[in-house]
């Protein structure tokens, strides 16, 4: 996807969330509020919602990149209260409070809950409406539940394996080079700029719903 400009004005727009997806929107110019920085816990007590109420009110826009994305960490039994917390009731809390303040709220989930898409013909034919999800994993799970925490007009946005041209820890090429095995099936990608390219485009449409934001054709 080329980079068009778009009328977006990012002072309106709230990044919440510093890690990979959140540090990229940093590096274009958008305001990043770290879970650190708003100082939220997997305890989610009121006072934390009182500090998340502040933090949004002078924006628009509030997109929410703080996730649970360690997928061997995510599976270990008691890590999953922590897991639910962050990557199921903290969306939930986050858009039923840009409800409250007519705040348009953006979801970073993942095309994870596809599961392996192309030992289904059906999802293969139908990606962007099938309904055949996979969430036979604590993190596809708590992903899942915080898409359905989500209000009809909120955007969800699903990304698959990004990357994208920073030295990231959790930049796929950066990853790739530790692995000590690889996969042969094909799978689907999320180039970074793409992915910002991509909000800006809906933000200006106003749109809603859930979007798979990945490349074209699936990659080996």
């Amino acid at each position: 996807m080329s980079t068009i400009n778009h009328i977006v004005d990012k002072s309106k727009v709230l990044i919440l969330g510093n890690g990979y997806i959140g540090s990229a929107f940093n590096d274009v110019g958008y305001t990043t509020l770290g879970k650190e920085e708003l100082n939220i816990t997997d305890s989610l007590h009121p006072y934390e919602l009182r500090r998340i109420k502040d933090a949004i009110a002078p924006f628009d826009v509030v997109i929410n990149c703080i996730a649970k994305t360690d997928t061997k960490w995510s599976e270990k039994p008691e890590n999953f209260e922590s897991l639910m917390k962050t990557n199921a009731y903290l969306v939930q809390m986050l858009s039923n409070e840009c409800k409250l303040q007519n705040k348009k709220f953006i979801h970073i989930s993942t095309g994870d809950l596809y599961g392996n898409i192309f030992a289904c013909q059906e999802c293969k034919e139908n990606l962007e409406t099938s309904t055949k999800l996979d969430a036979n994993t604590n993190y596809r799970l708590s992903k899942l539940v915080g898409e359905k925490f989500c209000h009809p007009n909120d955007l969800i946005l699903r990304i698959r394996l990004p990357f994208d041209a920073r030295n990231h820890p959790k930049n796929l090429l950066v990853k790739s080079k530790n692995y000590a095995n690889f996969y042969s099936h094909v799978n689907m990608f999320t180039y970074i700029p793409d992915l910002i390219n991509a909000v800006e485009i809906l933000i200006d449409k106003n749109e809603s719903g859930i979007f798979n934001i990945v490349q074209p054709e699936a990659r080996s």
